[in-house]
């Protein structure tokens, strides 16, 4: 029997950004979102069933979403790690004080050191200086902050000075992703692991003295290790539209694959005995087998068993 451990939660695909690099598709004119009453019904149910310790809430833009307090006030309710991941440009104070004693951590993207490269990332003119206003706003009102960072070509020689930002603005970790080749970072100019892993080592080194609230994921701490990933084992992700999935990231499964909706099942059948052929090519994953990295991306690239040391999601 799986125990579901990390619940993850794509509220909507809804985005007031329209990142270069978003593996869901995000953008402004999206509005598929997740009924309010549906999804708390499911939450108490897999919380009820399972061993549940965490709960993520993202998007799109989680902030966008018309229910968010009030769901982000129901899940404080539960014995959880409560995470949220923004872009923070919505951040004010208002909303930073009201998640005060509700959230455990706010997961912030921040791809460059200054607005002309981050702001390029994002498609958005003004955002680096709003996500960095979100931050203070977050800092200020006591709440824990992480970064995370996607790596490219662009942003690569950044690197020093994102870790400045994020030492001095408090941060408490700050993590570095390669880009995806599902969504739109199919389009992205990449960086290759040994790229990353050399970068990292470098930045380590040069910046020992406050690399303790530093998250720096290296490749054998990222890879070596069975299953690939948890999704499917110890985590699975709803959708904006009711669809329960092992992760968010196998977003375009709907299109090959049988889908369960918490419209139709309980999400604990869902967990327990999930439709999905991929869901149990996930918890029937071949030991015999190396393959490191994102399930889902070696699936766009044709076979969920690929080999990725690269793949960095």
């Amino acid at each position: 029997m799986y125990q579901l451990k990390n619940l993850h939660i794509v509220l909507t695909y809804k985005c007031n950004l329209s990142c270069k690099h978003c593996y869901l598709n995000c953008s402004p004119n999206r509005s598929e979102k997740i009924d309010y009453t549906l999804l708390a019904s499911a939450i108490e149910n897999l919380y009820e069933t399972n061993p549940l310790r965490k709960i993520s809430i993202t998007g799109g833009e989680p902030l966008i979403y018309p229910d968010f307090l009030n769901l982000v006030r129901y899940c404080s309710n539960f014995d959880v790690e409560l995470i949220l991941a923004t872009n923070a440009t919505l951040m004010n104070k208002d909303i930073a004080n009201g998640l005060k004693d509700l959230v455990d951590k706010v997961y912030i993207s921040l791809d460059g050191c200054c607005s002309k490269t981050h702001d390029k990332f994002r498609n958005k003119r003004g955002a680096f200086n709003k996500t960095v206003r979100g931050l203070i706003n977050l800092r200020n009102a006591g709440i824990q902050t992480n970064l995370t960072c996607t790596i490219s070509k662009e942003n690569i020689n950044e690197v020093p000075k994102i870790l400045e930002i994020a030492y001095d603005l408090a941060a408490r970790g700050i993590e570095f992703r390669g880009i995806s080749s599902i969504g739109r970072g199919i389009n992205c100019s990449k960086i290759n692991s040994q790229e990353l892993e050399n970068l990292l080592e470098t930045v380590s080194n040069e910046t020992s003295a406050k690399s303790d609230i530093y998250n720096m994921k290296t490749k054998k701490e990222r890879f070596d290790s069975y299953p690939p990933c948890v999704a499917g084992f110890m985590k699975a992700s709803i959708m904006p539209d009711g669809a329960m999935v092992p992760c968010s990231a196998f977003v375009n499964m709907t299109k090959i694959d049988n889908m369960d909706y918490i419209q139709k099942r309980e999400p604990s059948e869902i967990w327990n005995k999930p439709k999905s052929k991929i869901w149990n090519m996930l918890r029937t994953f071949p030991k015999d087998i190396d393959a490191k990295g994102c399930r889902a991306e070696a699936l766009s690239r044709g076979s969920i068993y690929l080999d990725l040391p690269e793949a960095n999601l």
